[in-house]
């Protein structure tokens, strides 16, 4: 197992350019199942026409020691090698009951809902480990209140998918303070968020004299 990370020093691949292995869709399409072992494999397309899968055994009959094995073939600079290794796996109590699953990747040994692939890679990993950006970010201040708030929320334990999605209920392993601190960060992110969307706005507005930007429009 090797080569988790590609290019150079600081370099920045993009998210929409690496395949996904996503554990809550896993768990949501019957692909592994709790309390069960198995196996089965993803298929990704693209322009209609299958460009890679994986093929995975799970056990998650001990909630305390579940995994995933992943087995295919991937190439680096132009070497393929077959990979299979090991992904561990836990879950977390929702407070209305069951649970959510996690990868804990295997390079960074975080605990992430996503594990990422991207061109020039051998390991599926965090977003964090392969130094991943959502293409947004490489743009402006707008995009760069998103990453605000996607770590935020990555802190209080869910995935950041749009802006005021909702707070994340509180993890059980949180204290009440710390998770209201943070619930107290999230909302000046999002109220700092509305005051750049509305600068931007009225930037792009301007171009188109009699056009009129009210402050008082929630966005």
């Amino acid at each position: 197992m090797g080569g988790y990370n590609s290019g150079r020093p600081g370099w920045h691949g993009l998210v929409e350019g690496a395949f996904v292995l996503d554990i809550g869709m896993l768990v949501k399409r019957g692909g592994i199942v709790p309390g069960r072992a198995g196996r089965g494999s993803v298929t990704w397309t693209r322009a209609g026409e299958d460009a890679a899968s994986v093929g995975f055994d799970f056990d998650l009959t001990n909630p305390d020691q579940s995994s995933l094995r992943l087995h295919y073939r991937a190439t680096r600079q132009g070497v393929s090698s077959t990979e299979n290794y090991r992904v561990g796996l836990t879950a977390s109590e929702l407070h209305l009951g069951g649970r959510r699953w996690w990868f804990i990747c295997p390079v960074s040994g975080r605990r992430v809902g996503k594990l990422y692939l991207p061109p020039g890679a051998t390991i599926f990993a965090a977003r964090q480990a392969h130094r991943l950006v959502y293409r947004s970010q490489r743009n402006n201040g707008l995009a760069r209140s998103h990453a605000r708030q996607r770590r935020i929320y990555e802190r209080l334990g869910d995935e950041y998918v749009q802006y005021e999605q909702g707070p994340p209920t509180r993890p059980k392993w949180m204290r009440q303070k710390t998770y209201e601190r943070l619930l107290g960060r999230l909302d000046a992110a999002e109220r700092s968020h509305q005051v750049v969307f509305i600068a931007g706005a009225k930037r792009i507005l301007a171009r188109f004299p009699g056009r009129v930007i009210r402050d008082d429009v929630p966005w």
